[in-house]
């Protein structure tokens, strides 16, 4: 990124059950319009690498851009954290899971106009 970029790269890893996982997020949708992001899922076969489509639509091993992040509430007042991410290559796979864009979860949100 830095030869891309001629800024600063940085890298990281996260996991699920990280508990600063929420600062990071709190961090990067405070700054969202001043960072390039991108991010990927470790994997592959055998945990080595390489890609790999998971069954949520994502690759493992790919590189995806961060479009934007956003904090949704439910009607029954939890707070969401989610994010845009891009699938450069642009092809037929979607992702599928939680929060997708047919996902029955935008029915737990109301809708904006």
């Amino acid at each position: 990124m830095t030869d891309l970029t001629g800024g600063i790269a940085i890298r990281t890893e996260l996991y699920w059950d990280d508990p600063k996982k929420h600062e990071l997020f709190k961090f990067l949708y405070n700054n969202q319009d001043r960072f390039l992001v991108t991010s990927g899922i470790y994997g592959g076969s055998g945990g080595a690498g390489g890609e790999n489509l998971k069954e949520n639509g994502l690759w493992t091993g790919h590189c995806y851009s961060l479009l934007k992040l956003e904090v949704v509430k439910t009607f029954d007042g939890r707070w969401v954290q989610l994010l845009q991410i891009r699938n450069p290559w642009g092809d037929e796979e979607e992702f599928n899971g939680d929060w997708s864009d047919r996902s029955e979860k935008w029915n737990l949100v109301a809708r904006k106009f």
